[in-house]
């Protein structure tokens, strides 16, 4: 007999969750050329990637389930959905397929955080894919020229993959 066995989910999983549709809705609505709704669903993602670890740390929730989760969510919603905005937003130029930097740049500096996660008490080193969910988003709601996303985008996915030490501030 075939039995499913899902991991018990914690308060905080339940916003991490939710950052995931967000960032499944953001690439629907960038591909039905609803780039306004879509910026909208991963600055949500951003506000639920914070909700989820105050909810963790709050609530003394904090697993590996959760931080693996996390990461996850991570991926989806600021390099996946976050490149497919900013590669419809640049369709017809031929500088549409540079976001697909940030996905992998992406990939790779959250398992560098997932490996050394706590060896870097108080900082991190690189600067989070978050930060691509806030920028970008923001600069595709305000028209912002292609080629400075297209720089912004190859920045960007260097720092994240960089040797800066950032403080944390939550």
């Amino acid at each position: 007999m075939l039995r499913l066995s899902i991991h018990k989910l914690r308060a905080a999983d339940y916003a991490t969750l939710a950052n995931i549709l967000c960032g499944v809705g953001a690439v629907y609505l960038s591909f039905s050329d609803k780039l306004t709704w879509a910026a909208v669903l991963v600055l949500a993602g951003v506000a639920l990637d914070k909700l989820d670890g105050f909810v963790a740390k709050k609530l003394s929730q904090q697993s590996e389930f959760g931080a693996e989760l996390d990461s996850l969510a991570d991926i989806v919603t600021f390099g996946v959905a976050t490149s497919v905005l900013l590669f419809v937003y640049l369709q017809g130029t031929s500088w549409a397929i540079v976001p697909l930097l940030l996905p992998v740049f992406g990939a790779l500096r959250l398992a560098r955080f997932n490996v050394a996660r706590h060896q870097e008490e108080g900082f991190f080193t690189g600067v989070p894919i978050t930060i691509t969910g806030l920028v970008f988003p923001i600069l595709v709601l305000c028209g912002v020229p292609n080629m400075a996303v297209v720089v912004g985008v190859i920045v960007m996915s260097l720092l994240m993959v960089s040797n800066l030490k950032i403080k944390k501030f939550l």
